[in-house]
């Protein structure tokens, strides 16, 4: 199993298992340098790390979002004992970051962060594919209130009340996106288009 290791500002982390690598025995990791726009892979020399990117990254401003790489074997990556560190190696990882990500966003204002973590959850963890990943009810927790939207059952607003959640309905759709996954053993483009707004994913 590859991993990738996000560091956004280098303040929090989360393990994503890379989608479909055939590489074994490394974990990547991650610089997320924030932005909103055309997606940016920063890959660093031989002997650096992902960080170094971070003064042209700032530069660049948010109309790129900006992520950095740790190649194999350098900065906060890990490849196990007898891993070898071939320079093909680089080539992998760049793929296999690239598969993981997959070009996507979740708006919403205060919701996008949980937005981004809950559709790459449902893709890895729970196995959907993007339209059904975009689709899935959402949740919420802001100022002391769960918000759920109205497609989640009325059993688990009160279960969650049951528990001691200030849980309510939200006032409407929770963020929108779109996402393109690249699947490389079939040679498609999967996309999924979030019905709580106009917009479509596309891709060539």
């Amino acid at each position: 199993m590859v991993e990738v290791a996000a560091y956004p500002l280098l303040r929090w982390i989360v393990l994503l298992p890379l989608l479909g690598a055939a590489v074994h025995g490394v974990s990547l990791a991650l610089h997320d340098h924030g932005g909103d726009g055309r997606p940016t892979l920063f890959c660093h020399a031989t002997g650096l790390h992902g960080a170094v990117w971070e003064p042209l990254s700032s530069a660049l401003g948010p109309d790129f979002e900006r992520w950095a790489v740790d190649f194999r074997g350098h900065g906060a990556s890990v490849v196990a004992p007898d891993e070898p560190l071939p320079w093909t190696g680089m080539a992998e990882d760049v793929l296999a970051v690239v598969d993981a990500l997959a070009p996507f966003g979740v708006m919403g204002g205060h919701y996008q962060a949980t937005g981004h973590a809950w559709v790459v959850h449902l893709m890895l963890d729970r196995g959907l594919d993007p339209q059904a990943a975009v689709e899935a009810p959402r949740s919420f927790a802001h100022d002391g209130v769960l918000a759920l939207e109205t497609t989640h059952t009325p059993a688990l607003l009160d279960d969650l009340r049951g528990r001691g959640h200030d849980a309510q309905w939200a006032d409407g759709p929770l963020g929108g996106g779109q996402i393109i996954r690249i699947d490389r053993e079939r040679g498609v483009l999967i996309g999924g288009s979030d019905p709580r707004k106009d917009g479509c994913a596309l891709g060539y």
